[in-house]
């Protein structure tokens, strides 16, 4: 099992190294595995990837969003043209985290962003036995919580997830099934869609799925 992260930019890599060093505090038995970008316009650079060696982590770069879902890169288009879309043109890096599917080195990976630390040792949420029949776990909602996308009022937040904590069964299946299903989405290029989509992948049973408690 691990504790995965998944950095496409330096501004990244102090924070998941404040989120490392609290899980080695605690005295995690798992590995601690960093997956970098070091391809296109945004990516981590060497001094980062170097710091995230030091702490213990281990490394696997990977490549940008574009080669991920094997999707043309933007061209270069006149300002106008620009100004006149509707959308950012470049697709969200945060599907990036689909690339943890294919570690299957592990039975188990946490993914968690790296604005999370922990302050006590959460090995447990690793082996936790609701998770270990299912695709993908996720930390149940709050009963306050609130909608904050159009896809979030139609499934209900007390069902809708945070792609912050995805507890997930490595399979290289999953993963060209996932990839497939993002190709198709028209929402790529909007910041944060991955959390819609990853809804909507348990929504439409391509990801079977519980919700534990942390």
């Amino acid at each position: 099992c691990a504790f995965v992260f998944v950095l496409w930019h330096d501004d990244f890599v102090l924070p998941a190294l404040v989120s490392i060093r609290s899980l080695f505090l605690y005295g995690t038995a798992h590995d601690v595995h960093v997956l970098v970008c070091t391809q296109g316009a945004l990516r981590v650079g060497q001094e980062g990837i170097d710091a995230l060696e030091m702490l213990g982590a281990r490394i696997t770069k990977i490549p940008d969003v574009y080669t991920v879902l094997d999707l043309p890169r933007p061209s270069n288009e006149p300002p106008v043209q620009q100004q006149q879309q509707q959308q950012p043109r470049e697709i969200s890096s945060m599907f990036l985290k689909l690339e943890a599917w294919k570690l299957t080195e592990y039975q188990r990976v946490l993914l968690v962003d790296a604005d999370t630390v922990a302050n006590t040792n959460i090995d447990a949420l690793l082996l936790a036995a609701d998770c270990m029949a299912v695709d993908l776990c996720t930390a149940g909602a709050h009963r306050t919580s609130v909608a904050t996308s159009r896809v979030a009022q139609n499934l209900g937040p007390m069902h809708y997830f945070n792609a912050g904590f995805l507890h997930l069964k490595p399979s290289i299946d999953t993963f060209n099934a996932l990839v497939v299903h993002a190709r198709g989405t028209p929402y790529l290029r909007q910041w944060a869609y991955e959390q819609d989509f990853l809804n909507l992948m348990v929504s439409h049973g391509v990801l079977s799925h519980r919700q534990i408690r942390p």
